[in-house]
């Protein structure tokens, strides 16, 4: 079994190459939820680091 993320672009190329090597392909509509926590806190958390770290790199 093979768990993947495609983007919209990849998605015919990656289903076709799937079939073809006789994988089943089933495609599914994900709604991210918090087993534990606060998931819009942890989503500001990460969006926040990966901010910092963008800001870091682009300092002279």
């Amino acid at each position: 079994m093979l768990l993947t993320e495609l983007k919209a672009a990849a998605v015919d190329v990656a289903a076709r190459a799937a079939v073809s090597a006789g994988a089943t392909v089933v495609f599914l509509d994900n709604i991210p939820v918090a087993v534990e926590g606060d998931l819009a806190a942890a989503f500001d958390a990460v969006i926040g680091s990966a901010r910092t770290r963008a800001n870091m790199r682009m300092k002279p």
